[in-house]
């Protein structure tokens, strides 16, 4: 049986896996590589590594990327500003990626299907003419524009913030009309792009990698996660002004760890490597959970699903969070989750988990075995697979339709009144200008 014929991409090459998308594309993308002849397009800033390449020749028949001059995007930035073109899609368009993809196609002729990642592929679309395509929303950025507007103090960042998300959610649209089928990770974000038809498929864990290991724990709390986001360093900021002295008051020599890759500076400066560790960039996360007692995330503004509280659990460990943090995984019955909104119920719970090794070894195993019934990759990848051969039966109806005028129900697509196909002329014309960029 021939192999279907894959092009992802992806706005950051895929590997290393550092940040959300990044590590949804590559999980997605390797458990597809072993039926799927697969072909990986990118950016990086980071020249690729040894590591990177092997980990890249070993999924895909071809890849390619290409360096993303900060520059260049800056200037693309400043120059959609008074466009309806999001700043987000401006940034990740390179006119250089947009030649190499053009000359595969040339060259090898079409694939069977494209998987976009995020909306941010929005600018390569005029390549992909009478190819089924499939977007993965990951998360609502429009929702995530949105949060970070109301999070800023800052009125010029709260500014931007607002008609960016007005713009991504113009845009979300748009590209929506465009695929076959789309995707998210989570049931708010879906909902965020309604009234579009958007599926859910959560994200998994590496259950091999994340795995509980009986080590002395040495951390009282951890929070882990890329801290360059600024949710992230929010949240690390947060436990640390308000919830870190409530523990303190009672345990003189409690610890907590914020581990990941790019700090600010304000969480910088609140490690007194006493009570308070900020890490950065870590080779592996695991060691550190495998090392705690409990896993904090006091996430106060939150899109999509959170890897980092999966990956606690795959390690067996009791959690403490907000409902910002685990709404997407609680949405499966009985996720073993202590949620917590205030200060004093995080402190509360935290104290609770700690003073009983007994109940947080049991909250630990529950959890160990929700993450293996529901959020494989595998499984999750099962259901992508199944996606994409529908975008292809789709594409087939709709050229069908167009050569016969017979109108199929689910080729069409309606949803709210509006037909998934139909387009506008101000977005016809923002392809023209990506198309005509690539030519600089």
């Amino acid at each position: 049986m021939e192999r279907q014929r894959l092009l992802a991409l992806c706005p950051r090459l895929p590997y290393p896996p550092l940040k959300g998308d990044q590590l949804r594309a590559y999980h997605f993308l390797k458990e597809m590589s072993s039926d799927t002849a697969l072909e990986i397009f990118g950016l990086h800033e980071a020249e690729p590594d040894e590591a990177t390449r092997a980990a890249l020749d070993e999924m895909t028949e071809f890849w390619r990327s290409v360096k993303i001059s900060r520059l260049w995007s800056m200037v693309r930035v400043l120059l959609s500003l008074p466009t309806p073109c999001p700043a987000q899609v401006a940034y990740f368009f390179s006119p250089k990626l947009a030649w190499a993809i053009h000359r595969r196609l040339k060259a090898n002729g079409k694939p069977d299907v494209v998987l976009l990642v995020t909306v941010r592929s929005a600018g390569y679309l005029f390549l992909f003419k009478d190819i089924p395509l499939v977007l993965d929303h990951i998360d609502s950025m429009s929702l995530n524009a949105k949060k970070r507007a109301k999070a800023t103090t800052n009125p010029v960042a709260r500014l931007f913030w607002k008609l960016e998300s007005m713009k991504l959610r113009w845009m979300e649209r748009r590209v929506g009309r465009r695929v076959r089928v789309q995707f998210a990770t989570a049931k708010r974000d879906a909902k965020a792009l309604s009234p579009m038809r958007v599926e859910v498929i959560p994200n998994g864990v590496d259950l091999d990698k994340f795995v509980p290991r009986n080590e002395e724990k040495r951390i009282d709390a951890v929070f882990t996660g890329n801290m360059g986001y600024p949710m992230n360093a929010e949240a690390a900021l947060w436990f640390n002004d308000r919830v870190l002295p409530l523990l303190l008051a009672t345990d003189s020599d409690f610890t907590f760890y914020a581990v990941g890759a790019e700090p600010p500076r304000a969480l910088r400066q609140a490690a007194d490597n006493r009570h308070v560790f900020v890490t950065g960039y870590v080779n592996d996360i695991s060691e550190y959970l495998n090392r705690a007692r409990v896993f904090v995330a006091p996430i106060q503004h939150a899109t999509g699903i959170q890897n980092k509280v999966l990956e606690a659990m795959s390690c067996g460990m009791a959690v403490v969070a907000t409902p910002e943090a685990t709404e997407a995984i609680e949405a499966e019955q009985g996720a073993p989750i202590l949620t917590a909104l205030s200060p004093q119920e995080f402190a509360e719970r935290i104290k609770t988990v700690l003073s009983d090794p007994k109940l947080a070894e049991e909250i630990g195993q529950k959890a160990r075995r929700f993450v293996e019934n529901h959020f494989s990759w595998r499984s999750q990848a099962d259901k992508v697979r199944s996606l994409l051969l529908r975008a292809r039966k789709l594409h087939v109806e709709y050229k069908w339709e167009l050569a016969t005028g017979w109108s199929h129900p689910e080729s069409d697509w309606i949803e709210g009144g509006e037909l998934i196909r139909s387009e506008s002329r101000v977005f016809e014309l923002l392809e023209r200008i990506f198309a005509a960029l690539a030519l600089l």
